[in-house]
C-alpha cells in the first residue's frame, strides 16, 4: 500500500485527510516512496483510528484510490483541488449509498425493540 498511497498523495495538491489528520503533498517532496519515514508517517495516522474495522475501510479506500489512475490524472478529475481529499467523507458517502441501495434503514426502522434482543414491541 505504501507505494500506491505515496503516488496518490503526490497527485493531490492539498494531500489526503484521514481521521482529521492530513497527509500533506509536501511529504512526497521530502520523502521517497520507499522511504521508511513515509511508511511510519502513514502508520502513525492509521494508528489514531480506534476502531479496527474502520481502519481497514480506510486502508481499502486508500488502496482503491491508488488504482484510479485515470480519475486522478485526468484534466478535470472529480476530486478537490482546493482542499485535502477527505477519506472520512468519502467513506460516509459510500455508506449512505450502501444503505440506500440495500434499504437497510427501511428494514431496521420497521422493528422497534423493547427490553432486549428478540422482544418486538
Amino acid at each position: 500500500m505504501q507505494r500506491t498511497l505515496w503516488d496518490t498523495v503526490n497527485r493531490l495538491p492539498h494531500g489526503v485527510r484521514i481521521n482529521d489528520t492530513i497527509l500533506h503533498w509536501g511529504l512526497t517532496q521530502e520523502m521517497t516512496r520507499r522511504e521508511m519515514k513515509f511508511a511510519l508517517e502513514v502508520e502513525q495516522v492509521l494508528n489514531r483510528i480506534a476502531e479496527p474495522e474502520y481502519r481497514e475501510m480506510v486502508v481499502e479506500a486508500l488502496w482503491l484510490l491508488g488504482r484510479l489512475d485515470r480519475l486522478v490524472q485526468s484534466d478535470q478529475p472529480n476530486i478537490p483541488r482546493d482542499r485535502p481529499l477527505d477519506i472520512d467523507a468519502l467513506l460516509r458517502k459510500a455508506n449512505e449509498l450502501f444503505v440506500l441501495h440495500n434499504h437497510v434503514l427501511f428494514c431496521c426502522n420497521r422493528l422497534t425493540w423493547k427490553g432486549g434482543m428478540g422482544k418486538k414491541n
